[in-house]
């Protein structure tokens, strides 16, 4: 009797696994295909916002150009010319004041490499650097340097490095 009950409690319980995953097999179908559906109209959303920006981007290119090469043309007549700004199909070409921006960077810069000269020029070598470039000058390696010094050798090849800057 044990032997049937058994036999019936395994028949039933691989029946219903069956059908379990059978049922899950087609939610996960359903699932899959909504998951498509959602993705296709993003994508199509998104392709639509990427060809508008792309043709925004054509516009404001294609009438940059035609500024250039209106001003290479131009170029004989500067009094047709507004040299503050030229202005097609609403984009604004600020000529003067981008070259006045130039030149207050570049003037900038030259006063921080002045600055920058009369700071390096200041600073004097410390004195450990002054040794080590000494033992280094008659010839010493890099473990008698640090023996004489009383350092360890890591810190000799510190000195090594940061004397590159003297």
């Amino acid at each position: 009797m044990m032997f049937y009950f058994l036999i019936i409690l395994g028949g039933a319980l691989t029946f219903g696994g069956f059908i379990k995953r059978n049922y899950e097999d087609k939610s996960d179908a359903n699932y899959a295909m909504e998951y498509i559906q959602v993705e296709e109209e993003f994508k199509s959303e998104e392709l639509n916002d990427l060809k508008t920006r792309l043709n925004e981007l054509e516009k404001t290119v294609f009438t940059s150009l035609m500024v250039l090469e209106n001003m290479k043309k131009n170029e004989s007549r500067p009094e047709e010319i507004n040299d503050e700004q030229i202005e097609v199909s609403g984009i604004k070409f600020e000529i003067e004041e981008d070259e006045k921006k130039l030149n207050d960077r570049s003037k900038t810069v030259e006063k921080l490499e002045k600055q920058s000269d009369i700071l390096i020029a200041k600073k004097e070598m410390p004195d450990n650097i002054k040794s080590f470039l000494d033992y280094e000058s008659k010839g010493l390696n890099i473990q008698e340097i640090a023996n004489v010094m009383g350092i360890k050798k890591g810190e000799v090849l510190l000195l090594k490095n940061l004397s590159r800057h003297y």
